[in-house]
């Protein structure tokens, strides 16, 4: 009797698991997201970079799309500048921006001149 109660609850474990795989994965390729370009300057107000006399690194979709795979905080960490210490850790985790050296509490990051 012991036998023949393993032997279903085997076949039954094994057909709900079968039929656990049936959905298909979507894949990460499916979806394409446009990103707006993003300029990181010192000023408050909006310059041409000729103008400024300062160091302006533009990262644009070329950039991104060549070092696709990457997270942002990895991509940033490689400008001249910025350092994010904790960049190769979890996805999720908020790293520390330190930006010429001046510490996350010093940096202002503005996106479309919000903060």
């Amino acid at each position: 009797m012991s036998k023949k109660f393993i032997t279903l609850s085997v076949c039954l474990i094994a057909t709900t698991l079968a039929f656990g795989q049936k959905e298909e994965i979507k894949k990460i390729s499916d979806t394409v997201i446009s990103l707006d370009e993003v300029i990181v300057t010192a000023n408050k107000v909006e310059q041409k970079q000729n103008a400024t006399g300062k160091v302006v690194t533009v990262i644009n979709a070329a950039a991104l799309q060549a070092n696709a795979g990457r997270s942002i905080a990895q991509i940033l960490n490689e400008q001249a500048g910025l350092y994010l210490p904790g960049s190769l850790s979890n996805a999720g985790t908020v790293p520390s921006i330190y930006m010429r050296g001046a510490s996350s509490g010093r940096t202002l990051i503005l996106i479309n001149g919000m903060p």
